[in-house]
């Protein structure tokens, strides 16, 4: 007797589609008839095809319905005969499912309701957007100096917008500030306040006076810098390594981004190009610099102005070699370097450290203030008096410009007993016009200032 079967039981099928139902059988002898039946009722051939698998005994028999309606509801069997007998399948019912008109309503309305709904956010993220820019420009309208720039976000205080320093400036504020180098009625510029550590810690103990300081004394150093910029010059690529004409006392310097002064113990350069390396390392041997911070961001291509591996750069009357590198930590890479002065009369040797900053995120305009204290750090353990800050470019000039003004307070602090953050910073800006140029970059130097002292206990 032939082996009959159907691969499910029920079926559901959706009206007017159209539906393929198919029996496996296996005959011996070969079947004399192959047939479906539903509710016992014969169906035509018409809508029967066959199927054999090559290399196998077991056949299929195919219905298919087409344009499925109800009338195809019911129990379907395949019946296969031979010579011996008859071979019934097992019953498939089948069921016809008809579209809810339900979810044909939700179709219906889902789509517009999407639209309205994205139109309308849209036009409230518009709206949105033109209250920032009114307010930002009311914001603005507060400052007679261009330079006066607010609305950098930064992640070193609780103060996380420059707006936060919109605050009223009453005649007691000014009156109280007119000796810490803010303005006094008639925006005239004042002397500037000399603080002792203890003096500048209390600074902070009052959130809204600190940010009523930084906010007028700001707007006195750009007032001061837009009165007098005739201090520095501006970076020259073009310009000779040392240019002679100015005077022994202000020397100007191949790819420094400051005009250095003699007296000048921090200096800022950008990373020498390669036609001048030379003339970079000479400069760093006259100077005395041991200690060289490059500010370096995550995946900054530097130009190799130092060897970072056994082969010495030779120059003329120079020779650079790599003693070790070492990670620091997580923020600074070291490089253990010598210098060497090739003349016959004249064979020394020079140890440089150059700290490379790891953690400054491409995104970030600050480094992180950990990363900033353990910088001047270095600069504070200098044994010599001249020590080096670079950058990739004049777009990072700001960030060595707040570490020089913080260099240049504690080494105040060293040498005195009262030190002024405004004064350091105007003559830091009068040699050049990019150093501490925005509020944010102003008040990170106070709060780096704070979190040195209070870290490394210098009170």
């Amino acid at each position: 007797i032939p082996c009959v079967s159907l691969p499910h039981e029920t079926k559901e099928v959706i009206k007017g589609s159209d539906t393929v139902l198919d029996c496996s059988y296996d005959s011996y002898p070969k079947p004399t008839k192959v047939y479906w039946k539903k509710d016992d009722d014969i169906i035509k051939q018409s809508n029967i095809f066959k199927r054999t698998h090559n290399g196998s005994s077991v056949e299929k028999s195919v219905l298919v319905l087409h344009d499925t309606n109800q009338s195809d509801a019911g129990n379907y069997v395949c019946v296969v005969e031979n010579s011996i007998g008859t071979g019934y399948s097992n019953i498939l019912q089948i069921t016809i499912k008809d579209t809810p008109s339900s979810e044909r309503k939700e179709n219906a309305y889902e789509k517009p309701l999407i639209i309205s709904l994205s139109v309308i956010g849209i036009i409230l993220v518009f709206v949105g957007l033109i209250v920032c820019y009114k307010r930002r420009q009311r914001n603005n309208s507060h400052y007679e100096s261009p330079d006066f720039k607010q609305g950098d976000v930064h992640r070193y205080s609780t103060a996380r917008n420059a707006d936060e320093y919109d605050l009223p400036i009453t005649t007691d504020d000014v009156n109280t500030l007119r000796t810490s180098g803010s303005l006094d009625k008639i925006n005239e510029l004042k002397g500037n306040r000399a603080f002792t550590v203890n003096e500048f810690l209390q600074l902070f103990n009052d959130t809204d006076k600190f940010k009523r300081h930084i906010q007028l004394e700001f707007q006195n150093l750009t007032e001061s810098y837009n009165t007098n910029q005739s201090g520095g010059e501006y970076y020259n690529e073009t310009a000779s390594f040392m240019t002679h004409k100015n005077p022994p006392e202000h020397r100007t310097y191949l790819n420094t981004a400051l005009t250095m002064n003699e007296n000048c113990t921090l200096f800022i350069s950008s990373v020498p190009q390669s036609n001048s390396i030379g003339q970079f390392w000479k400069f760093v041997s006259k100077n005395g610099v041991e200690q060289i911070i490059l500010l370096n961001k995550e995946n900054q291509q530097v130009a190799e102005f130092y060897p970072v591996s056994d082969k010495a750069i030779e120059m003329k009357y120079l020779r650079l070699e790599l003693d070790s590198s070492e990670k620091k930590n997580k923020n600074l890479f070291l490089f253990h370097l010598q210098l060497k002065h090739q003349v016959q009369d004249r064979k020394s040797s020079i140890p440089v450290k150059i700290y490379k900053t790891t953690n400054w995120k491409e995104k970030d305009k600050h480094l992180p203030l950990e990363v900033l204290s353990q910088l001047l750090d270095v600069t504070r353990s200098s044994k010599s008096k001249s020590a080096l800050l670079m950058t990739k470019d004049d777009l990072d000039i700001c960030m060595a410009g707040i570490l020089k003004i913080c260099a240049d307070v504690f080494r105040a602090i060293d040498e005195s007993t009262s030190f002024s953050v405004f004064q350091i910073a105007k003559e830091a800006r009068n040699q050049h016009p990019t150093i501490s140029l925005e509020i944010t970059d102003y008040e990170l130097c106070y709060l780096l200032i704070q979190h040195h002292l209070e870290s490394n206990h210098l009170l």
